[in-house]
């Protein structure tokens, strides 16, 4: 029975090339402030071996990394047209440039690394402390910017959209 769940288990999470959901847990696991890289790259030696394992963590980092400049402002265009007032055109005149004040802040802060590399670059959290993950991320958005956003998505996707009985039920035929 054992062998056989095993062989279930292998088939739903290895089953590609692609190995979709292995790098949706390699993000959220680079995405827990108390892991990081370390523990992914410590998981995929032990796993696979020193040399597939630096494959397979350079592989998450630069899916992550492409992942990451989807969530960032420059490859959006936002625009909003709406009648507005003086007033309000003169309040989101304001607010534009409070916003074009903070992202230099954060570019000055960062010399000129991307919210990604800042995060990785910052140490870990004592990885036994009890996290609540998407609280740290909203605390830090001011940090991280638009990484906490790709962050809590990722963080929020279900691990499963089945119940794991039928998967790794036992069927009994009489």
């Amino acid at each position: 029975m054992a062998d056989e769940m095993l062989s279930k288990y292998n088939n739903y999470w290895f089953n590609s090339e692609e190995d979709n959901y292995g790098m949706l847990f390699s993000f959220a696991l680079i995405l827990d402030p108390r892991c990081k890289l370390s523990l992914l790259s410590f998981c995929y030696e032990h796993l696979c071996g020193n040399e597939v394992a630096a494959l397979k963590i350079t592989e998450a980092q630069y899916k992550l990394s492409k992942f990451y400049k989807e969530y960032t402002p420059e490859s959006h265009v936002h625009q909003h047209t709406s009648p507005a007032s003086s007033i309000g055109v003169n309040m989101q005149n304001t607010l534009s440039r409070t916003k074009q004040y903070d992202k230099q802040e954060l570019m000055a802060n960062s010399i000129g690394r991307s919210q990604l590399e800042v995060y990785l670059e910052d140490p870990k959290l004592n990885r036994t402390a009890e996290l609540d993950i998407l609280n740290f991320w909203k605390e830090n958005e001011h940090r991280y910017g638009a990484l906490s956003h790709l962050a809590r998505d990722i963080l929020t996707v279900p691990l499963t959209t089945f119940a794991s009985e039928s998967t790794f039920g036992m069927e009994v035929e009489f």
